[in-house]
């Protein structure tokens, strides 16, 4: 896809996202909920992706290695994978985390892969 296209891709899909939280009364359930609840859900929660060329319209969570040697956390999913972690990266986590050798956390995170998003009832699906 040209830039073009991606980038009216990224905007579709924002506009998918701002509409069901405006209008969606799951999404706005959920959020009121979480509010109620005293945890307010990060701005960016549900945000849209550059997926390449992955078959997916979009996931949940990363899991994320804490740094215990350091005050500072380090992301372990690979920039060129945006969309997901793969099964293999999740299970050397889990791996070093049962060994004793690293500690994990799953941040909370929903992603919609911009241009596999078909319309706005695709996207709160």
């Amino acid at each position: 896809k040209t830039a073009e296209q991606k980038a009216q891709d990224k905007s579709n899909c924002e506009q998918y996202v701002q509409t069901a939280l405006k209008r969606d009364v799951t999404v706005q359930f959920l959020y009121e909920r979480l509010l109620q609840l005293g945890c307010r859900p990060p701005d960016d929660l549900i945000r849209c992706v550059d997926c390449g060329t992955k078959p997916v319209a979009g996931g949940f969570g990363v899991v994320e290695e804490i740094d215990s040697t350091a005050t500072t956390q380090k992301n372990n999913m690979a920039s060129s994978a945006k969309c997901a972690q793969t099964q293999q990266e999740i299970n050397t986590l889990i791996a070093k985390q049962n060994d004793g050798d690293a500690k994990l956390k799953l941040l909370p995170d929903i992603f919609l892969c911009q241009q596999n998003i078909q319309n706005e009832t695709h996207a709160r699906e």
